[in-house]
C-alpha cells in the first residue's frame, strides 16, 4: 500500500507539473519600423508594406518541453505608414523561462505581386527630390533570435499578457550603399516625374545589396 501511495503521489506531481508548463500567456506581436535617422538626411521613407505568409515560433525552456508552432497567413500586411501596428499576430505561448526564442517570418507575393515594397524620397547631389521605390518580388525568410533585455532568459508568465515588438530598421537597408552609387543610379521618368527604382530589373546591383541587409538588423523585444 505504501508503495502504491508513493506511485500515485509521483504520478500526481508529474501530471500537475505538465499542466503547469502547458499554461499559456496571451501574446500579441506588434511591428514597428525605423524610417528616418538624423545622420541619413538624403533619404525619407514613408510608405510600403511587408506581405507575411508564415510565422514560426521556436523556443527552448529550462523546464517543460520545447515549444514549436507555425501558422500560415494569407492576408496579413505589415504597413509601413503606421509607426507601430497591430498585425493580428495573437498567440497563446506556454509559460516558462526560455533560454532561446527564435521567430521566423516568411514574406511572399500577395495580390500586388510584391513581397515587400518601401517607398519614399531620395535627395540627389543637386538637392532635387526623386521618388524612391524598393520592390522585392521573391520570397524571403527572416529569422530573428530574441535577445533578453535582462539576464540570460526570457520569462513568459501564464495569464499575463505579453506584447513583444518586432522592429525593422529600414534605413539600415540603404545607408550601407555608398551615397555615390545611389546618386548615379538609373532613374525612370513616369508622367513627367523621376523615380529611382531598386528591383530585380532596375538597378539590380543595388537590389542585391539591399536584399542582403533585410534580416540583418531586425530584432524582437519582449516586455
Amino acid at each position: 500500500m505504501k508503495n502504491l501511495f508513493y506511485i500515485l503521489t509521483l504520478l500526481l506531481l508529474i501530471t500537475s507539473c505538465n499542466k503547469k508548463w502547458k499554461k499559456t500567456s496571451e501574446t500579441n506581436f506588434d511591428v514597428e519600423f525605423i524610417t528616418s535617422k538624423s545622420d541619413v538626411s538624403y533619404l525619407e521613407l514613408e510608405s510600403g508594406f511587408f506581405q507575411l505568409t508564415n510565422f514560426t515560433f521556436s523556443g527552448t525552456r529550462k523546464k517543460g518541453n520545447d515549444v514549436l508552432f507555425s501558422e500560415w497567413h494569407s492576408s496579413t500586411l505589415f504597413e509601413i505608414e503606421n509607426e507601430e501596428i497591430n498585425p493580428n499576430l495573437y498567440y497563446d505561448i506556454p509559460q516558462g523561462e526560455y533560454t532561446n526564442i527564435t521567430i521566423d517570418l516568411r514574406f511572399d507575393k500577395g495580390s500586388s505581386g510584391k513581397s515587400i515594397t518601401v517607398e519614399g524620397v531620395f535627395k540627389d547631389s543637386n538637392e532635387i527630390d526623386i521618388n524612391f521605390v524598393f520592390e522585392l518580388e521573391d520570397r524571403i525568410d527572416v529569422g530573428i533570435v530574441v535577445t533578453p533585455t535582462n539576464g540570460s532568459t526570457i520569462t513568459i508568465v501564464a495569464k499575463e499578457k505579453t506584447n513583444p515588438i518586432i522592429t525593422f530598421d529600414l534605413v539600415d537597408w540603404f545607408e550601407h550603399i555608398p551615397y555615390g552609387l545611389l546618386d548615379e543610379a538609373e532613374a525612370t521618368e513616369i508622367d513627367g516625374e523621376e523615380y529611382l527604382y531598386i528591383n530585380k530589373t532596375s538597378n539590380p546591383s543595388l537590389y542585391t545589396l539591399v536584399v542582403e541587409r533585410i534580416g540583418e538588423t531586425a530584432k524582437i523585444t519582449f516586455d
